[in-house]
């Protein structure tokens, strides 16, 4: 697994709880979605989704529905008031270590 691969599989489960927040859905459809919106730059693959999801449904995060979509009828995942909970904790643990790499970052570059 290179580094890229590491670092998206590391916020997969943040990215997921934020698709699942805007809207019900499965593991495809919120592959499809990190991807646009990242423009490319985070791809996780929809089997790389399925575990997190598993995850989710079993603290209690989100709940399973059915949905028709393209005349089918789908299995998705909606979000809980836990999941939201454990949203908003992983998007402040997220900022906070970005900030403090930030920080480093730029102490090492003054160091050099």
């Amino acid at each position: 697994m290179d580094a890229h691969e590491h670092m998206q599989r590391a916020l997969a489960e943040l990215l997921t709880l934020s698709c699942i927040n805007e809207e019900a859905s499965f593991s495809y459809y919120i592959s499809k979605l990190i991807n646009a919106r990242t423009e490319g730059a985070i791809h996780i693959q929809a089997s790389c989704i399925i575990p997190h999801l598993y995850h989710l449904l079993e603290n209690g995060q989100i709940k399973e529905t059915q949905r028709e979509i393209n005349g089918r009828i789908r299995t998705c995942y909606a979000i809980t008031p836990a999941g939201r909970e454990r949203l908003a904790d992983l998007t402040q643990a997220y900022m906070d270590t970005h900030q403090a790499f930030l920080v480093f970052l730029e102490k090492q570059k003054q160091a050099q």
